[in-house]
């Protein structure tokens, strides 16, 4: 088809934008103005047919830009990473005044554009030098590496792009693999860490989080949920647990002072050696409790009221960790002997002998049921661990106070 400068046309032709210079001039004829359609297709189409436009400006879709890339309607800076042959690119991503140079095979104006700097009927080959069997020019390692072909396994090389492996560490090395038994390429221990393997047990080496299956990288070591490697020794693994350590409390080097020397749960409180006094008593894994007698129809914040402390719900009891802890540190200090039991309205205990009483039996308050439950184990069973022993609402035996426990 004839091609005509923008406003003519061929006479035969009904709609024609044309673009270039006319044929001949005679051949040049102004177009008729008839019935242009102004729907969206046909303004899209005209768009098209103009001079693509400039990074910046309004457009409808890729081909309306000179970059080729229309986002959120409007023309994109072209880049060497966006996958298409824009701006000054000889090829795609490569070549030209703001790219890299390009690979053998691919187009190119000029040497400059090749890697190797030869080219050749516009496109890229590789230079002479690279088949001569003499390491010249930019090769790391004879006819390969630099500008021409990568290098095999145990050849030398300047950096992993000069490598078939992708692995250079002076020679060229084979590519590791996350279950061949050795810590190679981006692992972190042997078949584990790195973006390319799986996440490390405990114990493992690691650099970042992410190499952890618990997500805890602590000075070079995956360590378990509160636990850390403190002392930065791979010998000793995660020594800390930062839960109960008074020196590394919450975190490593955080040492409780004397005003709350005792580390609970990750924070320093001022927790004491009387279990049933203000400043209450420590339990194995670091939690600071407090216990009392808690009557049947007591509410959720019971401990809050009666003492200013946290309430240890149900599900906690039950589900939390909380029951063969607390239990134990009961029998710890009360050995056998059974509590509370009382007829008593509102029960504050002050002290062991202030609770009195011979229930067997402990108290915490069911949120989903919105009552207390009184569960197991039985007191005067030190071996028995079941937690739920009984586990029935307290309005099927009412009117006793039971042993329950406060949180610092």
């Amino acid at each position: 088809m004839q091609r005509c400068t923008l406003g003519w046309a061929k006479s035969s032709e009904r709609f024609t934008i044309c673009m270039g210079p006319p044929a001949s001039v005679g051949s040049r004829q102004p177009i008729r103005r008839r019935s242009v359609p102004t729907n969206s297709s046909y303004v899209s189409a005209i768009v098209r047919l103009r001079s693509r436009s400039p990074p910046g400006k309004t457009c409808l879709h890729g081909p309306d830009c000179k970059s080729a890339i229309c986002a959120n309607a409007k023309c994109a800076q072209p880049s060497c990473v966006d996958g298409l042959k824009n701006g000054s690119e000889v090829d795609v991503d490569c070549g030209g005044t703001a790219c890299g140079k390009c690979k053998n095979g691919k187009a190119c104006l000029a040497g400059t554009d090749c890697s190797g700097g030869i080219c050749v009927n516009n496109i890229c080959v590789i230079p002479q030098t690279c088949m001569d069997s003499v390491k010249d020019g930019d090769e790391t390692d004879v006819d390969c590496g630099g500008a021409c072909s990568k290098c095999s396994e145990g050849q030398k090389c300047l950096q992993d792009s000069d490598c078939l492996s992708g692995i250079c560490v002076g020679v060229c090395k084979q590519a590791p693999s996350c279950s061949d038994q050795a810590k190679g390429g981006n692992e972190t221990d042997i078949d584990c860490g790195g973006p390319m393997c799986s996440k490390c047990s405990d114990g493992k080496q690691c650099n970042v989080a992410s190499d952890c299956e618990n997500s805890n990288c602590s000075n070079g070591i995956c360590c378990g949920a509160g636990f850390a490697n403190c002392d930065g020794k791979l010998v000793n693994g995660c020594e800390v647990a930062l839960g109960s350590d008074a020196k590394n409390c919450g975190t490593c080097g955080n040492m409780c002072s004397a005003g709350a020397p005792t580390c609970s749960k990750g924070k320093c409180v001022a927790c004491g050696t009387d279990c049933w006094g203000p400043a209450g008593c420590l339990t194995a894994k670091g939690r600071c409790v407090q216990f009392t007698c808690r009557p049947y129809d007591a509410p959720e914040n019971f401990c809050a009221k009666c003492k200013g402390l946290k309430d240890v719900s149900y599900d906690q009891w039950l589900n939390g960790g909380y029951c063969g802890d607390v239990a134990a540190k009961y029998h710890e200090v009360a050995g056998a002997a059974v509590m509370c039991g009382s007829d008593m309205k509102f029960a504050c205990c002050a002290s062991m002998m202030a609770c009195g009483g011979n229930d067997n039996a402990w108290y915490f308050y069911n949120a989903g049921a919105n009552t207390t439950y009184f569960v197991g184990p039985p007191l005067n069973e030190i071996n028995n661990t079941n937690c739920a022993t009984w586990n029935y609402p307290a309005a099927q035996n009412p009117v006793l106070t039971r042993l329950s426990v406060c949180e610092h």
